[in-house]
């Protein structure tokens, strides 16, 4: 998923604390850097955080 816009960013943010049990800081940190709701998925399971 793309983030255009605020809402979808704070939707990314849920979904990546609810999938990856992580804290809203770590979740921001991962969709900061990678851009992307499944690329950030991708490379925390992969260790590549």
């Amino acid at each position: 998923m793309q983030l255009s816009n605020d809402k979808l960013v704070i939707r990314g943010i849920k979904i990546l604390i609810e999938e990856l049990n992580i804290s809203e800081k770590e979740a921001i940190e991962l969709l900061t850097k990678h851009k992307n709701v499944r690329t950030a998925i991708q490379n925390y399971t992969n260790g590549n955080g």
